[in-house]
């Protein structure tokens, strides 16, 4: 009776369109639990919430690394690996109460791992925040791995080849938002497709790559040959770092596995959950070393991949294809086995999604203010036409759009592949999304994209046919020679700041300080010449933006990405790092607020050129007064 009394209580919840209040009451218990269990990473403004710590462990066991006297000597990747390796052997690890899927990028629920050699500036501001970020336990062993780090940081390594010009401007933003050397987060595509088979599988491709090279360069009596020897020396490093970096992931899952026997065999006495940490002990043992044998495998497998992928470079965005990447293991269990029923899946999925929405990187203050009330944002990307030409939608399509309504957290969200042909069944689904008022998922056209990958970035058709979602808008396959290491956006300029500056004559009013080309006195300009101020000055601003990431995105090559790099196939082939590798390419420019300047140009034209009501005098005069006084105007 009390069953079927919730259960029309729920069925009235949905009536009334209470559709949050729908979610807490149609969750299971677990699942409820574990929501409602999540420290959110999001911020209110530029401020995380009450209770959020940096994690010490990033700056304290980076540094131990970086002191020792080899890591001069030795190429920053093998030393970045050896710090990934520190991180991952000896960082605290812990089980959320009730959950199946285990694994923490920080030491604690509470806290976000510190990814300490990105941006110096953005760590000082972590250590000095008002809001006490750093714990009063830990600030001297923090203060003294950040003072190890800093020659380190990429800002520090970026900024020693550009000019007092170019640093003023990156570091102030008043044209574009700083570059890769200030920002501390990274976007990349993952290769679910090549590192599935497992990182023993990886080790055993190093291990032979490895042998060649010994060959050629060690064995006694070999001929010399200098093409082969430069060939073998320029990889010999990234090879050992990838192998470093994969050894020590699979450690970390067997420490996450002994944690959960330890609990299970001696703390916790409820047979069911006793169960369940055993069986978590079983899959951690196995995976990510391992190919996953079934769901909770594969969903643990990644979990635990992408984790400890973070610790190496915090990530901005999060490109996923959780329908296809899982749908092998789904269709074998829940499809055709049925060793596992579908609402059990469901209870996977449900905390796939908070252990993901969980996950807070290290922004700096502009990105917190920029996406306050999001810890992401994590856009996965759902269906699509395969490399095939076949559709690919499937019932885990749907299983997920239906956890993300039961779940409700802000991020992960999704990007839907839209094609005219695709099943009724899976729109119906996405429309419920958005009705429940999740905001998500977006709708993209799947054809229109794909042709715009092969045209703007050269991909072969079948590859762009894979593309995931990389944030926002740009689309990027999952391939060999598609994925995308880094956010290659060329500039991400401020649109609106060129017509400020054409105003001005390329003056900043704010920081009083000339930043733009002089373009003229704006009072003597007809509106064809304002037109020209403004391009002429989005010019000057988007090719400095662009140059300043260049020069960043070189630096970054240098350093390297060993996680990254060993999950790339093309990498461990070649013995190459993630950055060095030269994909399609894809021409990512981002402008802020350009809108605001092309609204701002209409109204000019129309309140000063065409009507007359103001003259450009009084245009200028307003807005140095902020609009103080002026309101009628302004509105």
């Amino acid at each position: 009776m009390a069953t079927t009394d919730k259960q029309n209580e729920i069925n009235e919840l949905l009536e009334k369109r209470q559709y949050w209040w729908w979610a807490e009451k149609a969750r299971s218990p677990r699942i409820d639990y574990l929501r409602k269990a999540v420290w959110s990473k999001a911020t209110k403004g530029a401020s995380y919430l009450p209770g959020i710590k940096m994690d010490e462990y990033g700056p304290v066991l980076y540094a131990e690394v970086f002191e020792k006297p080899e890591a001069i000597a030795e190429p920053y990747i093998l030393s970045y690996a050896k710090a990934l390796e520190n991180v991952n052997d000896n960082i605290p690890v812990f089980i959320v109460d009730e959950s199946r899927i285990i694994g923490n990028c920080a030491s604690a629920p509470h806290k976000i791992f510190w990814v300490p050699i990105g941006c110096y500036s953005l760590n000082e501001d972590f250590f000095n925040d008002k809001d006490d970020l750093v714990g009063a336990e830990s600030r001297d062993a923090v203060k003294k791995g950040l003072d190890v780090i800093k020659p380190w940081t990429q800002q520090t390594l970026t900024e020693r080849i550009l000019s007092k010009r170019q640093m003023i401007m990156a570091r102030t933003s008043q044209t574009f938002t700083g570059g890769p050397h200030l920002e501390n987060t990274a976007y990349c595509t993952s290769q679910f497709s090549y590192y599935k088979k497992g990182f023993n599988a990886i080790i055993e491709e190093i291990d032979a790559n490895l042998a060649k090279a010994n060959e050629v360069l060690y064995k006694v009596g070999a001929k010399p040959e200098f093409k082969d020897e430069e060939y073998y020396l320029k990889r010999v490093d990234s090879w050992k770092a990838m192998k470093l970096t994969l050894e020590s992931v699979i450690r970390y899952a067997k420490r996450l596995a002994r944690l959960s026997r330890i609990i299970a065999e001696n703390f916790e006495s409820d047979p069911q959950r006793k169960q369940e940490l055993l069986d978590i002990a079983e899959r951690c043992e196995w995976v990510p070393a391992n190919p996953p044998r079934n769901f909770a495998e594969a969903l643990q497998f990644e979990h635990i991949q992408t984790q400890c992928r973070k610790r190496e470079k915090s990530d901005g965005s999060w490109p996923s294809h959780p329908d296809w990447w899982f749908w092998e293991w789904y269709e074998q269990d829940v499809v055709k086995d049925k060793t596992i029923t579908r609402e059990d899946a469901m209870e996977y999925m449900c905390e796939y999604l908070i252990r993901a929405f969980e996950y807070g990187s290290c922004r700096d203050r502009q990105y917190r203010e920029l996406m306050t009330g999001d810890p992401g944002p994590y856009v996965w990307t759902l269906g699509g036409m395969a490399p095939d030409g076949k559709l690919k939608y499937n019932d885990l399509t749907n299983l997920i759009l239906e956890a993300a309504r039961l779940v409700r957290v802000v991020s992960p969200t999704f990007a839907l592949r839209y094609n005219k042909e695709m099943p009724a069944d899976i729109l119906k689904n996405a429309f419920e999304c958005v009705r429940h008022g999740l905001g998500y998922p977006n709708i993209r056209n799947d054809q229109v994209l794909i042709k715009a990958n092969m045209f703007w970035s050269g991909t072969p058709e079948k590859e762009a046919r894979t593309w995931t979602a990389q944030a926002c808008i740009v689309p990027c396959p999952e391939t060999k020679d598609g994925c995308m290491p880094a956010r290659y956006s060329s500039s991400s300029t401020l649109g609106s700041k060129c017509v400020e500056l054409a105003l001005w004559n390329g003056f900043n009013p704010l920081f009083k300080m000339q930043v733009g080309p002089k373009t003229g006195d704006a009072k003597e300009m007809t509106f064809e010449d304002l037109v020209d101020a403004v391009v002429e000055q989005y010019k000057t601003m988007h090719w400095e933006a662009c140059k300043i990431r260049n020069m960043a995105r070189l630096v970054e090559e240098k350093m390297g990405r060993p996680h990254l790099s060993a999950t790339y196939e093309r990498c461990v082939d070649e013995g190459i790092n993630a950055f060095e590798r030269r994909e399609h390419g894809n021409n990512w420019i981002t402008t802020f607020i350009w809108m605001d300047g092309m609204d701002a140009i209409v109204a000019l034209k129309k309140l000063v050129y065409d009507e007359k009501k103001y003259t450009m005098e009084q245009v200028l005069e307003m807005l140095t007064a902020n609009w103080e006084g002026y309101e009628k105007e302004r509105m």
